[in-house]
């Protein structure tokens, strides 16, 4: 990291460095989950992984259940790195999953109601 720094001779610069945190964009998990929607109810957690998987590395899948068990057609899909995310969501939306046409969007924290 560099610092550029404009001084004025007029006056005096205290500089005190701190401890900071540089975040990497790849791991961070709002950057990496996508969120599918329009599944059919016959897709399986396996079946999304297998799907995306040609796209990069799956860190893991998930697809929401009503309390009965059975699907609610939405899921959420984690990859390791951002670069490999994004890849999937340009390519798979409106692609052809198990007969539906699935919709794929970058996952955002919900909104508390």
């Amino acid at each position: 990291m560099f610092l550029k720094l404009k001084l004025c001779p007029n006056f005096k610069y205290y500089v005190t460095l701190t401890k900071i945190n540089f975040k990497d964009d790849d791991n961070d998990k709002g950057k990496c989950e996508l969120f599918v929607k329009n599944l059919s109810y016959d897709t399986s957690d396996s079946g999304l992984k297998s799907f995306f998987e040609k796209y990069g590395s799956i860190r893991r899948t998930n697809i929401l259940k009503r309390d009965d068990g059975k699907s609610k057609g939405i899921g959420f899909v984690s990859f390791d790195n951002a670069a490999e995310a994004k890849a999937a969501m340009d390519d798979s939306d409106n692609f052809d999953l198990d007969g539906r046409k699935i919709s794929v969007n970058w996952a955002m924290e919900k909104k508390k109601r």
